[in-house]
């Protein structure tokens, strides 16, 4: 994958209104959207999909998403298409366009495009019952630096002492995968994310504990939050190949 590439990241979910549906109206409009969407990604090719369901959901945010395409025009058209009716009556969007992100405090962890290939038979037309993956454990993490560490000399933000706990956690615990996203407009409250896998909690407790360390954790703001994949299989068959 290319860094120049444009990532959608999402926060999402579904409003409470959706359960006041009957289910066949459910089943017809999923069905329509889920047919609406696969027509925007065979068209603008989009390279990958990559859902996680949050353990604890926030109010109507229930799941996060890396959707990844080669040019803009291929991320507008498929935010355009989420929020048309109707399902996107019934939808949590929060929306973040952003950039592959090599992240120096965790230099030789970053391990993109792991995929868990799908049948080569499997039509993405056909929606099968959607569950997590319980093979793993997945730590969403929202950054940034506070703004007086910004122009901060890199040693007194302690950034090599935290570079090596990242190190020693990821070979301790087995660490699957890591990848960061830089956002392209910044919010107030983070700047770039990171996905990091493990193969359990304790894996994912000990990173959670390692980011909460001094002198790292005084200068930055953060936010982390436990999930797991959502559908692998399914969804890797919506991207190009």
């Amino acid at each position: 994958m290319s860094d120049s590439n444009i990532v959608i990241l999402l926060k999402g979910g579904r409003l409470p209104t959706w359960y006041g549906l009957a289910g066949e109206d459910q089943d017809a409009i999923s069905q329509e959207h889920v047919d609406l969407m696969l027509s925007v990604a065979t068209q603008h090719r989009m390279l990958r999909i990559e859902g996680y369901r949050l353990l604890s959901p926030v109010h109507s945010w229930e799941r996060f998403w890396v959707i990844e395409f080669s040019t803009l025009n291929g991320a507008e058209a498929w935010i355009e298409a989420e929020l048309a009716p109707p399902y996107g009556r019934y939808g949590y969007y929060e929306y973040h366009l952003a950039r592959r992100y090599q992240n120096t405090l965790y230099n030789g962890l970053a391990s993109p495009d792991r995929q868990i290939k799908a049948k080569g038979s499997d039509d993405p037309h056909g929606i099968p019952t959607l569950k997590a993956d319980l093979n793993s454990l997945v730590v969403l993490q929202f950054k940034r630096w506070s703004a007086d560490a910004i122009d901060m000399p890199k040693d007194q933000r302690g950034d090599e002492k935290q570079r090596g706990r990242a190190q020693s956690v990821a070979g301790t615990h087995s660490l699957i995968s890591l990848e960061s996203f830089k956002l392209l407009s910044p919010q107030a409250d983070w700047v770039e994310t990171t996905i990091i896998e493990f193969p359990d909690f304790v894996g994912a407790e000990a990173w959670l504990e390692a980011e909460n360390s001094q002198p790292h954790s005084m200068y930055t703001v953060q936010s982390m939050y436990l999930s797991r994949r959502w559908c692998p299989e399914y969804f890797d068959t919506w991207a190009s190949p």
